[in-house]
């Protein structure tokens, strides 16, 4: 296997992906808060 990306691509797509996940981890908290109230 080589890779096709280059360093900095990749780089910029990790840091994109981590702020997805980041992210994702508040509407997740906010989704379990409507839920509990009901």
């Amino acid at each position: 296997f080589s890779p096709i990306m280059g360093e900095d691509e990749r780089e910029r797509k990790i840091k994109g992906w981590n702020k997805a996940v980041k992210y994702s981890f508040g509407w997740a908290k906010e989704e379990d808060k409507a839920t509990s109230q009901v």
